[in-house]
């Protein structure tokens, strides 16, 4: 009888070839997880959220803006550190929690479907597609809410006036509770499933590709 693996067969072929043991797996998922948050984190802090910000306002403008118009009224009273308006807090959670929610997601639709693989049920490529898919969407339904608020901070008027970072941070969480009061809790999950699904195509599609 086949002994059956508790940790997905692909984790084991990768520790034994590096001379590890599988009890490793958790010790080296921390620092995956610990590095994608930095990594994200200063990706986002730099450059990222700076041209989201770009892209939303520039989505919600009328016809014929400029970018240099839109960059003009980011900045007009807070300086370039206008440029980080919403980024503290949600854009600072959203990057964090981004890597750390796929990478737990991802490990754990890996111990559900690689069994099947390492039985010959399922190809081992559509195992980890499948997985990258299920993480992909479990990541845009966490992230949906702080997208939302952090869209809301970004194109709210108020958040161009002149005010310290301590009042921009707070007003910025003050908004959350705003959009529960006036919208009802379940307005934080507007949009949730369109762009879940986006997460699940995408990731999916990544994994897929990947090895072609």
């Amino acid at each position: 009888r086949r002994q059956q693996s508790t940790t997905p067969f692909l984790m084991q072929q990768v520790f034994q070839i590096r001379g590890g043991s599988t009890a490793a797996v958790g010790s080296e998922l921390t620092k995956k997880l610990i590095n994608s948050a930095v990594v994200t984190l200063l990706f986002e802090g730099c450059m990222g959220h700076i041209l989201e910000f770009f892209k939303i306002v520039m989505q919600t403008s009328p016809p014929g803006t400029s970018y240099g118009k839109v960059f003009k009224d980011i900045t007009s009273e807070k300086g370039i550190t206008g440029l980080w308006d919403g980024f503290i807090p949600w854009g600072v959670i959203q990057a964090v929690v981004k890597g750390g929610v796929f990478g737990l997601a991802y490990e754990a639709a890996l111990k559900v479907l690689m069994p099947l693989a390492d039985d010959g049920k399922i190809p081992t490529k559509l195992a980890m597609t499948l997985a990258g898919g299920i993480a992909g969407g479990f990541q845009g339904y966490v992230l949906s809410p702080t997208l939302l608020m952090k869209t809301r901070v970004m194109t709210n008027e108020v958040f161009r006036e002149s005010m310290s970072l301590l009042q921009t941070t707070w007003k910025s969480l003050v908004i959350g509770g705003d959009i529960i009061k006036h919208e009802g809790l379940g307005s934080l999950m507007k949009g949730a499933n369109t762009f879940a699904t986006k997460r699940v195509f995408d990731w999916a599609s990544r994994y897929f590709f990947a090895d072609l």
